[in-house]
């Protein structure tokens, strides 16, 4: 296996470790246009997609827990690795999309059997619709992040995204610039979007 390859296998295994679990500061803006005002009908439906929406994603972040709970990485990564990135992944490594998913799964059980403790927690409250120019809607979901490994305590701060893809809701961990750059690579429809960046701290 190519070095490149490997690299590539262990940018979407962190991707998808911490897809999840680390997201950080509240809500970046955006570069999409401001809508002209709704009319009363039109915002009554937006508010009750978004409500809807958001009961997805915390329906779906429970999920998450319970898969990082009872260690299942393969559910994990159905959660917060959507088709059309890790089909990207994939390609960039020269594999099929289900062997990359394998490779994915593999690599993270081995990352996570370090780790001593780990905790995390969105910040619900703070969770935030966006729409780009062509219709998409996303999600910025700031989270806080307490994690042991090695002895040491590390604290983070970071953000990820909820991305609908088909349908289904995942959670996207993008706040890295080179996952950022990837990720709109694989979704050029956020090529004009700013996501925030991760902050993490030695606690101890």
């Amino acid at each position: 296996m190519s070095l490149t390859t490997l690299k590539t296998l262990r940018s979407a295994s962190v991707a998808t470790v911490f897809g999840a679990t680390l997201i950080f500061s509240g809500c970046s803006k955006s570069d999409a246009p401001k809508d002209t005002p709704a009319s009363p009908a039109a915002r009554a439906e937006s508010s009750n997609s978004e409500i809807a929406n958001k009961e997805a994603l915390l329906q779906l972040i429970a999920e998450f827990r319970a898969a990082v709970d009872a260690k299942d990485y393969d559910r994990v990564v159905e959660i917060s690795m959507p088709p059309k990135f890790l089909g990207y992944f994939a390609e960039m490594a020269g594999t099929k999309p289900g062997e990359m998913r394998t490779a994915i799964v593999g690599q993270m059980g081995a990352i996570m059997g370090q780790v001593q403790s780990f905790d995390y927690a969105y910040d619900e409250d703070n969770i935030r619709f966006e729409t780009l120019p062509d219709g998409t809607v996303f999600a910025r979901m700031p989270l806080d992040v307490t994690m042991v490994m090695a002895g040491k305590t590390i604290k983070a701060k970071d953000h990820n995204i909820g991305l609908k893809e088909n349908g289904k809701w995942y959670l996207v961990r993008v706040s890295e610039p080179e996952l950022a750059r990837m990720f709109k690579e694989a979704y050029p429809e956020f090529k004009d979007t700013e996501f925030a960046q991760q902050q993490m701290v030695n606690a101890e």
